[in-house]
């Protein structure tokens, strides 16, 4: 589109992008919208107004064309010169008169002004034209007139302006008064070339000077035959010269490639290159040319962009730059100078803050945040704030008000410490008084329980702790669980001032008295009722609490007093009474209803829960019936309004650990028992665990520590996953690790979705799930051998409860549902806070545990607790929202997670046919044998199942009566400095009492007041005013004994033992040496009908001297203070010859058929022994893999590990170990008879072991025949006196004859007795025909069996020390000497004949226990036989006649006949 020549006049647009961004980095200046109009007035000519040669091609002001960029640099030497610019720069007329007018030059003294050589000299002229000028590179030049140099003046080229100013020619004076200046000067004189027509001379005329510089002009600039082109330039401006770029004009980058004549009305262009030939009226080809170039131009100045550089811009868009420049930088300055202004008050703020610093780091100002809270509120600066702070200080202002923090602390600090305490804080610290504290919080109130359980006290509590409270607050509706539990109080009766009546009497028996103290002789009825045991003293404070799902708050709504003797239909009416007021006070429609009702294992409450919460089935019209139905084997039987019974998660856990640390254990597996000995064998495996550890969590001091009790449970999980070498591991170590992993599993189904926070709703329920089929399972399969009934019972319901409380959540709105919240922790937590109340001091009484719990609801709103037993909500991360998880899916997964981890237990598989046993009618999870029979609380199904141990009994010493023990209250005697009631008023009134006359005839006294006291709180008492609470203290609290601090005192106290008995883990190594552990077989005999053969024993239990060990030392197993337990190990012979054959565990055991109690059915129970070590031939057997073995037949071991690792004992060992231990019975006197037996086998086939044909194995010939010799009728030979006897009931010795064996004089028939201090009493003879028995059910006797001849220990003899006090013995009592009872008389005779007794009434009275001991009653000796004239008459008065005898199970006694009647010493 450009001639080639004009292509390098156009710059790249990148290189204009460039120098722009440079521009801009100089100034961020953009150019704002220019309204031209106001140059109107100054700029009255258009475009069409200038005349053109119409032969020359016009410039079109509109084209635009896309291929010019005026942007790009033009060459360096191209010269950009503007040829005559107008002076006036006005630009609207020709500079004719400037030429021809040359009037004022003659004025001039050309050579004065050139000989002054001052700035304003030259100035004059330049202005007479007489020094030329150009447009230099960056400044415009001024000509020397001396030495023809170019000066550079200080004016930019940039600038259109005139040189107007004598600044502009300083820069020329300098010059020309320099060296270098006149050297040039003189040499050009001097040069015979130099020619005078540039240089001013004042011998020039003007005249001539003037026409050689317009003839210099018109030679320069106007062609004579080239017309130019004229510019069409309809930019809108002050003037044309003020808008063109005239910046471009001078040489360098962007330099215009023609020049400019504005001489004329129209300016017109030149190219640089125009020739000056053209034809007449039209512009030659080089100018013609640039024309592109014009319209590019012209397009350009119409839309200057911000970004273009400042050089090819006009004159008119610089000043506009320059002032919006200009106003950039005064805005700059005013910014500058408010910002100084506002640094300066910044720093004198925060002057002012450091000073508030320093105020509140060097005084204690107090209620700082609620000075500081009201300042901020008010806008007040931090000057107001600080002075506020310094009157603060100075005490001239005083702030009132309190955050909600302040009365938390107010209200913690009130409830702990009380009135004292929270005044000093209030004095000191600033918190609010106690009057303040009660205008802004609400203290919890429970309203006593005076006489019976009323509807009345229900409502009130409802209303004032939980209605009104939350009447004005938006409450979700959420399931609520109602929990009942007890808490420790001292036996004290107390005034309640507000009904004017005595509270502490038991709630079920104080309606028999009128508790309201109207005058002294109602207290002295109250107390009379208390001797007479009618009514009692509360021992437990019942408190039944309701606490909601999905809020950690709790309710108590109910604190009665109770005696411990309700019933289970008491506790009916109880929560029958709480669920009804629960529902007609309106607050289940108000905030929800009733899911659970919650109790620890309380048997009577267990009875009542089961009672009401499981009598009926879930109807198929229930909401929930579609949900829970189809969910196999959950038991659906619910109480009304679909309540369920629930139990506490803590005291489930509790108990499973009591029954790991059982010495008995538990049978898991295939039978396989796993006692805490065993526990204790592998828990050292762990990491982190040693003996040290192991022992303190199977031993710890206190069974109910529930930390400790989670801890070992972790550590068996632990252990269940420890990877064992199964090859060449022992073969017993496997069988105890295969159970293990089971019981690992059982426990971890339990505990982990209560501790394990990340689990959602969904896992938890297939956990739960997992447990429940694993203990159906193994209950199934050993019954209480596996676990007791109760314990089952209990953590079934609660996996049932926790299903049934998800879907009623899921029917009531699907929100959250936190399965922690089941159970009563947070009543159990109430109960802590409780105790920590009084210092962790139990000794309260009713009216101080009403205060106490009153409080420990205060503070637990405002208190945090952690740890696991307190889980809180918040800890939880888990989904637990109830529309997530779907119960049946849940329940169907934990069911096969269950098979799979009893197929991998190598459990038979119709063990765990689900399907086929829930098929039956009545089966489900809490009845595992149909029938709707439920275990734990069935009478039929409670009952003591046969123990299948053969082992001795442990007598025990039954509890004789104290002679000087009296029977009753009223038997005490007062000692001689206890005073009575009168005489301690008479000598102790309080002070300030009036003192008054106690004549008969003198008049009523004068009420008591004075400041603070109620007459109504006082009494006349035998002319004196006393107050209630010291009638209480001293009439109903006569003989009262406090309680012991300790609680494990108080629970032994009361009748419980620990859970363990004593157990001595020795402080070697239980894995080193040479010992006989837990868990290794032995070899004993045994007698199976008539026959007595060889049985291989796995041991369980370890006993020395009655305390479990475990381990022993092999020396020390033959002995006959040790007694081992063991189960039967299933032995099979090899198919060999009789010589070579050998027997190989099956991994099984010996099973017998039990009856289950309650039903028809029976099931197999694993055979487990006692046996005196005596007895006892260890062996060590071999190990070898039944799959490389092709003398047996594999199927018969598909009770063993998956390898099949096993033991074998060769056949000739077994009977070499039979006839060795029948020569040690018979040296060591034992009878046939008193060798162990055990009951037939359910299958005939495996014991005694059988050959492959059916007959016994290994027998002892000799034993073997004289047990059948002893089978095949009675014995009628006296064996003292060899005669033939038809009655042998009567005596058959001579002296003091053997309770056993009837003979007398034999030092084998010697029998010993040892008593501890718990009572229990051990036997230890030699007699051979010596039966086990039970002492306790042979001292008490029955009417079955009436003989009551057993050892018992003469006091005479070997009288019982009493204990020292503050002292107890930790070494175990010795056998002492006994006498058969029936022996007693022979014995006194012999050795106390100074003594009387029924047969020698001369002599000294015996001590009376001593005579009851031994006497015999009438129903004995009438049903021994003794004809009724030789019957021995008692030496007392009543006999002890059981005619009925006592049960086999006593139940626990309330003891309500003494009421309270202490014996310790009543004091004042």
């Amino acid at each position: 589109m450009y001639p080639p020549q004009y292509e390098s006049w156009f710059p790249a647009e990148s290189q204009a992008s460039t120098e722009s961004q440079a521009s801009d980095s100089q100034s961020s200046y953009t150019s704002p919208t220019f309204d031209y109009d106001q140059f109107e007035p100054y700029h009255t000519f258009s475009p069409s107004q200038w005349t053109h040669n119409p032969s020359l091609s016009p410039i079109d002001i509109n084209s635009h064309s896309d291929t010019f960029n005026c942007d790009s640099p033009a060459p360096v030497d191209t010269p950009v010169l503007f040829s005559s610019i107008n002076q006036t720069g006005t630009g609207t007329k020709a500079p004719e008169a400037a030429h021809s007018d040359d009037s004022h030059m003659l004025a001039l003294d050309i050579d004065a002004l050139l000989k002054s050589n001052t700035p304003g000299d030259l100035l004059q002229l330049f202005s007479a034209n007489l020094i030329k000028r150009r447009a230099g590179a960056s400044r415009w030049e001024i000509e020397c007139p001396d030495c023809q140099d170019w000066i550079k003046t200080t004016l930019p080229t940039r600038i259109l302006t005139d040189l107007d100013a004598p600044g502009y020619f300083n820069t020329l004076s300098d010059h020309r008064h320099g060296k270098k200046c006149s050297k040039c000067a003189l040499q050009l004189k001097s040069s015979p070339s130099s020619t005078n027509s540039g240089r001013i001379s004042s011998s020039s005329s003007p005249t001539e000077y003037s026409a050689l510089m317009t003839l210099a002009e018109n030679s320069d600039v106007i062609s004579t035959a080239c017309t130019g082109v004229p510019i069409d330039w309809p930019v809108r401006g002050p003037s044309f010269l003020e808008t063109f770029p005239v910046g471009r004009a001078s040489d360098g980058r962007g330099a215009l490639p023609f020049d400019i004549d504005t001489r004329g009305a129209i300016p017109h262009a030149y190219s640089k290159n125009c020739d000056r030939n053209t034809t007449s009226g039209s512009p030659c080809t080089e100018c013609a040319d640039i024309v592109p170039f014009l319209e590019h131009l012209v397009s350009v100045a119409q839309d200057i962009k911000s970004r273009t550089h400042y050089r090819y811009r006009s004159h008119f868009d610089m000043v506009q730059a320059v002032r919006q420049y200009a106003e950039e930088a005064n805005r700059l300055k005013l910014k500058g100078l408010n910002d100084a202004r506002r640094v300066t008050h910044v720093l004198t703020r925060l002057d002012e803050y450091k000073s508030l610093i320093m105020a509140l780091s060097e005084n204690d100002v107090p209620h700082i945040q609620h000075i500081l809270a009201v300042a901020l509120k008010r806008g007040s600066s931090i000057r107001q704030i600080i002075n506020t702070l310094e009157d603060a200080i100075a005490g001239t202002y005083h702030p009132r008000g309190y955050s909600g923090d302040d009365l938390d602390i107010a209200l913690l600090a009130y409830r702990l410490g009380g009135r004292q305490l929270l005044y000093a804080f209030s004095r000191h610290l600033g918190l609010p008084s106690l009057r303040t504290l009660q205008t802004h919080r609400t203290f919890t109130s429970i309203l006593p329980t005076i006489g019976s359980i009323t509807a009345e006290q229900f409502d009130t509590n409802i209303k004032t702790l939980i209605l009104t409270p939350l009447q004005s607050t938006l409450v979700p509706r959420r399931g609520h669980s109602i929990m009942m539990d007890e808490i420790a109080l001292e036996e004290r009766a107390s005034h309640h001032r507000a009904s004017n009546s005595v509270i502490g009497l038991c709630h079920s028996h104080s309606h028999l008295v009128d508790p309201t103290l109207h005058t002294y002789d109602s207290a002295l009825r109250i107390a009379e009722k208390l001797a007479q045991g009618h009514i009692h003293l509360g021992k437990e404070m019942s408190v039944l609490a309701i606490g909601s799902f999905g809020d950690d708050e709790i309710f108590p709504i109910l604190a009665a007093p109770t005696c411990k003797c309700e019933n289970a239909e008491n506790m009916i009416s109880i929560f029958t009474l709480a669920i009804d007021r629960w529902r007609e006070t309106g607050a289940e429609a108000h905030l929800g209803p009733i899911f659970s009702v919650v109790t620890d294992g309380d048997s009577t409450r267990r009875a009542a829960g089961h009672a009401m919460f499981l009598k009926t089935k879930l109807p198929t019209t229930s909401r929930l019936y579609g949900t829970l139905s189809h969910m196999l084997g959950l038991n659906l039987a619910t109480g009304d309004y679909e309540i369920t019974l629930d139990f506490d998660l803590k005291h489930i856990l509790k108990r499973w650990c009591t029954l790991l640390r059982t010495r008995k254990g538990m049978k898991l597996g295939n039978g396989h028992s796993i006692t805490s000995a065993v526990l204790a064998r592998y828990l050292v495996w762990l990491p982190d665990m040693d003996e040290s550890s192991v022992t303190k969590l199977l031993n710890p001091d206190d069974p109910q520590d529930v930390p400790r009790a989670v801890e070992l449970m972790q550590a068996i999980i632990a252990l269940s996953k420890f990877n064992v070498d199964t090859i060449t591991g022992d073969v017993g170590m496997c069988a105890d690790m295969a159970s293990i992993k089971s019981l690992g599993a059982i426990l971890e189904s339990l505990l982990l979705p209560f501790i394990d926070v990340t689990l959602s709703l969904q896992q938890q329920v297939a956990h739960l799930s997992r447990y429940a089929h694993l203990t159906f399972t193994f209950f199934r399969l050993y019954r209480s051998a596996f676990m007791p009934h109760v314990l089952y019972y209990d953590s079934q319901t609660m996996v049932k409860n926790v299903c049934f409380c998800i879907a009623k959540q899921q029917k009531l709105n699907g929100g959250q549902l936190w399965i922690i919240q089941t159970g009563d922790d947070r009543l159990e937590k109430l109960f802590g806070i409780t105790w920590m109340h009084g210092q962790h001091n139990s000794a309260m009484n009713y009216s101080q545990a009403l205060d106490r719990i009153g409080a420990a609801k205060d503070i637990d709103v405002i208190t945090r607790t952690e740890g696991y037993d307190h889980v809180r909500r918040d800890m939880w991360v888990g989904d637990v929202v109830t529309a997530h998880c779907d119960l049946p899916s849940s329940w169907k997964e934990g069911r096969e997670q269950a098979v799979t981890l009893l197929g991998e237990a190598r459990i038979p598989g119709d063990s765990f046919a689900f399907q086929v046993f829930f098929s039956h009618p009545g089966c489900d999870l809490m009845c595992p044998w149909g029938g709707n029979k439920y275990l734990g609380v069935s009478s039929t199904m409670d009952a003591q199942e046969v123990d299948l141990r053969v082992e001795e009994a442990i007598p025990t010493l039954p509890t004789l009566p104290t002679p000087d023990t009296p029977s009753s209250a009223e038997d005490v005697p007062l000692e001689d400095d206890v005073l009575t009631l009168e005489e301690a008023l008479m000598h102790d009134l309080p002070s300030g009492n009036p003192t008054v006359n106690v004549s008969a005839h003198s008049v009523a006294p004068t009420l008591v007041s004075g400041p603070g006291i109620n007459p109504d709180d006082f009494l006349l008492v035998h002319g004196k005013y006393v107050h209630k609470e010291t009638i209480c203290r001293r009439v109903l609290n006569k003989y009262f004994i406090p309680k012991s601090l300790n609680r494990q005192e108080r629970v032994y106290s009361t009748g419980f033992t620990k859970a363990n008995r004593r157990c001595d883990l020795v402080g070697r190594s239980i894995t080193g040496g040479n010992s006989f552990i837990i868990g290794d077989v032995f070899l004993t005999i045994i007698r199976s009908n008539i026959t007595l053969t060889i049985a291989l024993i796995r041991c369980t239990l370890i006993e020395r001297d009655s305390v479990t060990r475990h381990d022993i030392l092999v020396p020390e197993v033959a002995t006959s203070s040790v007694r081992l337990t063991g189960q039967i190990l299933s032995l099979i012979p090899s198919r060999k010859p009789a010589g070579e054959r050998s027997w190989l565990w099956t991994g099984d055991y010996i099973k017998t058929n039990s009856e289950i109690q309650g039903t028809d059915q029976h099931m197999e129970k694993i055979v487990e022994i006692t046996v005196p070590g005596l007895l006892v031939e260890l062996v060590n057997p071999d190990t070898t893999c039944i799959r490389f073995r092709d003398d047996v037949n594999s199927d018969d071991f598909i009770a063993l590990n998956n390898i099949g690792n096993t033991w074998i004992i060769d056949e000739s060992a077994l009977a070499l170990a039979c006839d060795v231990l029948w020569a040690k019975a018979c040296e060591h006197l034992i009878a046939i008879k008193s060798i162990l037996h055990v009951p037939p086998p359910s299958d005939s086939s495996v014991f005694p072991y059988a050959l492959p044909d059916g007959s016994t194995g290994i027998t002892c010939a000799e034993a073997s025949q004289q047990l059948a010799a002893a089978e095949s009728g009675a014995l009628m030979e006296c064996p003292l006196h060899g005669l033939l006897e038809e009655n042998l009931k009567e005596q058959v010795g001579v002296v003091q004859p053997c309770g056993s064996c009837g003979r007398s004089g034999l030092e084998g028939c010697k029998i010993q007795v040892k008593i501890s201090t718990t009572g229990v009493i051990s036997v230890a003879t030699r007699c051979p025909y010596h039966t086990n028995f039970r002492y306790a059910n042979a001292d008490a006797g029955s009417k079955n069996r009436p003989c009551r001849n057993m050892p018992i220990k003469c006091e005479l003899c070997h009288p019982t020390l009493a204990p020292v006090t503050g002292k107890k013995s930790r070494s175990g009592a010795p056998y002492v000497d006994a006498i058969w009872r029936y022996n007693m008389i022979d014995h006194l005779n012999e050795t106390h004949p100074q003594y009387a007794h029924p047969m020698n009434t001369h002599g000294h009275p015996l001590p009376p226990d001593i005579l009851n001991s031994f006497t015999l009653t009438s129903l004995e000796q009438r049903e021994a036989g003794i004809p009724e004239l030789l019957w021995l008459v008692p030496l007392f008065d009543g006999d002890k006649e059981n005619n009925a005898g006592p049960s086999s199970r006593k139940r626990k006694s309330n003891n309500t006949t003494n009421g309270n009647a202490k014996k310790a010493r009543p004091t004042l």
